[in-house]
């Protein structure tokens, strides 16, 4: 059923919220590389913390999560003091207004459903406020999905997530990781003197002497990748040999629209991540170009927190989008709340850092 409104005396039609999602469905295609990964595991919550005893660790969990007061976050405690830890909240807000510019591939798939008027004329009053209902829908659900990837990646490599703006209060979750897990080679890897195999040999003891475990899977960039593999003691170690019998790692272009998978060395995978996204200020990457991360943690958990909504009651929803109309001053406003968290199963399964090359 659509959602009426009426503006200048005369009734308006838009979509309601499940005729936008599935179209947002049609159209949408979110990366979910950095989630599925590393943060499989789903959990919810019907409170305003996430309680870290219930989520599934193989290792003691240890957030600070800074008090009310802005800028003084707690950087440590005892764990068992650090029983609950308090998400993020998110509610992007966009006022739909008619449309000046249209995506045409938008345009077509609403004609082709029927959704706006067919033929060549022009796009009526009403339907541009429909695509404009539309591309912001999508714009709140994209906003929501990229915070989270953000927060993923932040936890992944630095093992703590800082959450603050203009109206939030700056508060930190640290989930305790050893400070000899950041881990940062004394030769950039594209320069003279590199040590990548000493290096790379590093790094796994690293892991099992922190984290427990032997790293599965490396992360890092195209930028990064190319170092490591025209490194001369790292063909001669993991390329030469395998010269006539198997190809273990594909040189390729780097891209940027996703995850590329570049081969397997003893047993880790190797993938790049040079994906990016946009904010105010232009375009920026997800992972930075000289970060190497060696990763024994693939079981982490999102987790989702009450709504702070009325109309949901506290529901641990993944998203809750709404249409709010007001009549002073005179707008209809999209609105879509959510509140996730992302936590480690292991709060040592990460070693690596940034500066493995130069910029």
């Amino acid at each position: 059923m659509s959602a009426t409104f009426n503006i200048s005396g005369a009734p308006i039609e838009l979509l309601d919220i499940p005729q936008l999602l599935a179209l947002h469905n049609l159209m949408y295609k979110f990366d979910p590389f950095i989630l599925d990964t590393f943060f499989p595991n789903r959990a919810a919550f019907a409170a305003k913390e996430v309680p870290i005893a219930d989520l599934k660790t193989i290792s003691p969990l240890a957030p600070f999560v800074a008090p009310l007061l802005k800028g003084q976050p707690i950087q440590d405690q005892a764990v068992a003091n650090a029983k609950f830890v308090k998400p993020a909240y998110l509610k992007p807000s966009q006022t739909i207004t008619p449309a000046s510019s249209y995506d045409t591939a938008l345009i077509n798939m609403l004609r082709a459903n029927g959704v706006i008027a067919t033929g060549a004329g022009r796009i009526s009053d009403a339907d541009a406020l429909l695509i404009d209902q539309i591309q912001k829908f999508n714009s709140n659900r994209e906003s929501i999905d990229n915070r989270k990837i953000l927060m993923a990646v932040e936890c992944l490599i630095t093992g703590k997530m800082v959450f603050a703006s203009d109206t939030f209060p700056v508060y930190t979750v640290d989930y305790g990781r050893d400070a000899a897990c950041n881990f940062t080679p004394t030769n950039e890897w594209n320069t003279a003197g590199a040590t990548v195999v000493e290096d790379i040999e590093a790094m796994m003891q690293i892991s099992v002497d922190k984290g427990g475990v032997l790293p599965s899977l490396i992360l890092t960039t195209g930028k990064v990748f190319n170092a490591m593999y025209n490194d001369a003691g790292f063909k001669a170690r993991f390329v030469t040999p395998q010269a006539g019998i198997a190809v273990p790692i594909t040189p390729a272009f780097t891209r940027t629209n996703g995850a590329q998978y570049r081969g397997m060395i003893d047993g880790l995978q190797i993938w790049t991540y040079d994906a990016v996204y946009q904010d105010a200020t232009g375009s920026k990457r997800y992972i930075p170009a000289d970060y190497f991360g060696m990763i024994s943690d693939t079981n982490g958990t999102v987790a989702q927190c009450a709504i702070q909504h009325l109309d949901v009651f506290g529901q641990p929803l993944e998203y809750y989008d709404y249409i709010v109309e007001s009549k002073d001053p005179s707008s209809i406003t999209l609105l879509c709340d959510s509140s996730p968290l992302v936590a480690p199963s292991n709060k040592n399964g990460v070693v690596g850092g940034t500066g493995f090359v130069t910029l």
